[in-house]
């Protein structure tokens, strides 16, 4: 599965690739790889999110000399996981598309 952002780019760039050596590439199966790409960051959000809900309930339930010791050696750790959570709450994906003249941008983007 993809892990990182770069992970997707390689994903990517590694199916273009393959597709524009065959005949059959179309804007189509650019668009799938994306979707694919997308379902995958979706799913690890939600395990993510999940992941911070637990650790958030786990820090509610710290007793104050806990606590302290904690946030001590991690600095705004509350601060911190909330400012996550927010970052994964985001919907919003920017997408470059690039490509040679006539190599299928346009029918891309309108899919």
């Amino acid at each position: 599965g993809v892990k990182t952002e770069d992970d997707m780019r390689t994903r990517v760039n590694a199916a273009l690739n393959q597709a524009e050596k065959t005949s059959s590439w179309s804007a189509r199966q650019a668009f799938s790889i994306l979707s694919k790409a997308k379902e995958e960051d979706d799913i690890k959000r939600q395990a993510l999110l999940s992941f911070y809900a637990k650790a958030q309930d786990l820090l509610s339930k710290m007793d104050e000399p806990m606590l302290t010791l904690l946030e001590r050696h991690t600095k705004n750790v509350k601060d911190n996981m909330k400012w996550h959570e927010k970052q994964l709450k985001q919907t919003q994906y920017f997408l470059l598309v690039s490509g040679e003249t006539s190599s299928g941008k346009s029918s891309l983007i309108n899919l």
